[in-house]
């Protein structure tokens, strides 16, 4: 029988967790043995934590419930490999199959995780993608307050009669993000990555942005997602949305139309 094992990458978390998921999944679906090669270098470690990849490991759980790759094979993983692997799982991200390893594999993530079932709130978790002083990318980073606003205003006129409570999940200078406040919405700013992932992961609904963070917290999610259009594929049942909207100081998210959704 065939043995893989993720890639080792270098860069964030939600990147090399989508690997590592979508590996898994893709040696499910194809009759190959899958092995976990443990995370040896990853980026956003901001505080130079010397236990930061521990914390990781222990949100993935993945290193005590599945066989460990061996030196041998990890050497023989190559991006070509990694290609294989992304291009089958987005070709089949909608099939039955795929659905049912992606929910062993959460399965696998909570075992050690208590969830929360607390159903007098909804709460409502909102990831915006800002630069770091890690990643100065643009490209995802560069999607409006207008857009994530226009979201929560539907949600919040769908949900008219529900107690929500709204959570904004970003990085940078806390000043920027004063748009967002009112009574209803909690602003988690440069927090921790566990406790931001998980507070995605676990809330009713969930806003992504074009970001493999958020965008592998939706995979590991039993909510409604509302999916940032961005070049990774979406799950039927998310609801695709496009930043067509600017704001500047002369426009009002009331004026926003629903046109945004597809």
């Amino acid at each position: 029988m065939e043995k893989l094992c993720n890639i080792q990458r270098d860069d964030g978390f939600g990147a090399q967790l989508q690997t590592i998921m979508w590996t898994y999944i893709y040696c499910k679906m194809n009759n190959i043995e899958f092995y976990y090669s443990p995370i040896e270098k990853i980026s956003h470690n901001y505080n130079n934590n010397s236990n930061f990849i521990n914390k990781i490991e222990n949100l993935i759980n993945m290193k005590d419930n599945i066989q460990l790759a061996s030196q041998d094979l990890k050497d023989k993983m190559t991006d070509d490999i990694k290609i294989r692997v992304y291009k089958y799982i987005e070709k089949n991200i909608n099939t039955d199959e795929y659905l049912c390893y992606l929910n062993e594999f959460k399965y696998l993530f909570f075992l050690n995780k208590e969830v929360n079932n607390d159903k007098t709130i909804k709460n409502i978790a909102v990831h915006v993608r800002r630069p770091n002083k890690q990643d100065n990318r643009i490209e995802g980073s560069d999607t409006s307050d207008a857009y994530y606003l226009n979201i929560i205003k539907n949600i919040k006129n769908k949900y008219i009669d529900e107690k929500l409570k709204i959570h904004i999940y970003s990085q940078g200078d806390v000043n920027n993000f004063n748009i967002y406040k009112d009574n209803n919405t909690v602003l988690h700013i440069n927090e921790d990555i566990v406790d931001t992932f998980m507070g995605m992961v676990n809330a009713d609904i969930l806003i992504t942005s074009g970001s493999s963070f958020s965008y592998t917290a939706a995979f590991l999610s039993n909510g409604e997602i509302y999916y940032k259009n961005f070049w990774h594929p979406h799950r039927k049942e998310w609801i695709r949305c496009f930043d067509t909207f600017k704001l500047n100081e002369n426009t009002s998210p009331s004026l926003f139309k629903s046109s945004l959704y597809k």
